[in-house]
């Protein structure tokens, strides 16, 4: 698919319970990692978009 990379900050749990992250821009990326906690910095690589959001897997937790 996409490919692109980048940092994020996990912001938030959504009430599906995946996980949504935040990129440099702001820009909101849902993740579907259960293992990391709010507040956590991950590298994340973006497989989709919605009209509302991205969709990404996580690269690595730092």
């Amino acid at each position: 698919m996409w490919g692109l990379w980048a940092g994020a900050v996990v912001s938030r749990r959504s009430f599906r319970g995946s996980l949504i992250g935040r990129l440099f821009n702001y820009k909101p990326i849902v993740l579907n990692e259960g293992g990391l906690e709010l507040g956590s910095e991950v590298y994340v690589v973006v497989r989709g978009a919605t009209f509302f959001d991205l969709r990404g897997e996580v690269l690595k937790a730092s």
